[in-house]
């Protein structure tokens, strides 16, 4: 990698990027797991929305302090019997894929008929790291595999050959 970016790899600085990621992972699900609490203390089209720091702020703090504050304002309502419907009589599972980005609204339907999404599975299915198999590491480079250009130092990668893109893992 530093042959290709020209930059020596701080490795201490990786370290602590892949810690920040796993305490902002576990912490989303203990986060995500408080929607199960009756009433549903977060809608589904808000809980939608959290998938711009997954997606697009992991291994920062601003993510992982974004998960802290939603938790702890989810806890809150939790303690008050606070939940996005009021007189909530129906729970549903949002399982359709992607929602419809411009009809987020269209779950206040739901709302007005008493129904909640307290789940949903568009932008994670998250499990405690504990839970998964994901090998154990010192070094998070060892298990990368690289960008399929053969800049993986795992060895599990290789340059792509001609034209035709030819297999990009190695036998």
């Amino acid at each position: 990698m530093e042959e290709q970016t020209k930059k020596k790899m701080d490795y201490d600085r990786l370290r602590e990027l892949v810690d920040l990621s796993d305490r902002t992972w576990n912490l989303m699900d203990e986060t995500y797991k408080l929607r199960a609490a009756v009433p549903c203390p977060m809608g589904t089209g808000d809980a939608m929305n959290t998938m711009v720091p997954i997606c697009f702020m992991m291994a920062t703090q601003k993510a992982y302090d974004f998960f802290v504050d939603l938790k702890k304002e989810l806890e809150e309502k939790i303690a008050k019997k606070e939940g996005e419907v009021e007189n909530e009589k129906y729970r549903l599972m949002w399982g359709g894929g992607l929602p419809a980005w411009y009809a987020l609204n269209d779950f206040n339907y739901f709302n007005s008929k008493g129904a909640s999404f307290p789940v949903e599975t568009t932008y994670r299915m998250v499990a405690p790291l504990d839970q998964m198999d994901i090998p154990e590491t010192k070094d998070p480079l060892s298990t990368w595999p690289g960008d399929g250009l053969g800049t993986g130092p795992s060895g599990m990668t290789r340059r792509r050959s001609g034209p035709d893109r030819s297999p990009m893992w190695s036998d």
